[in-house]
């Protein structure tokens, strides 16, 4: 992966972290997570899981 695209992926990660942190009283579904990531639902959970080391679920879960 070049550099420029591992940057993009972190970027759309932190829409998502930052999403979440600014709406954790609401519904973070990974419907709604992976469209801010601009990533398949699928893909998205993938990558997430890949760069974090737990679910978006569990990720979710500690931040609340």
């Amino acid at each position: 992966m070049s550099k420029a695209t591992l940057e993009r992926y972190h970027a759309r990660m932190q829409r998502v972290l930052d999403h979440i942190d600014q709406h954790l009283d609401s519904e973070l579904g990974l419907a709604a997570l992976s469209g801010i990531a601009a990533f398949s639902m699928h893909h998205f959970h993938r990558q997430f899981t890949a760069t974090f080391g737990l679910s978006v679920h569990r990720y979710v879960q500690l931040a609340a």
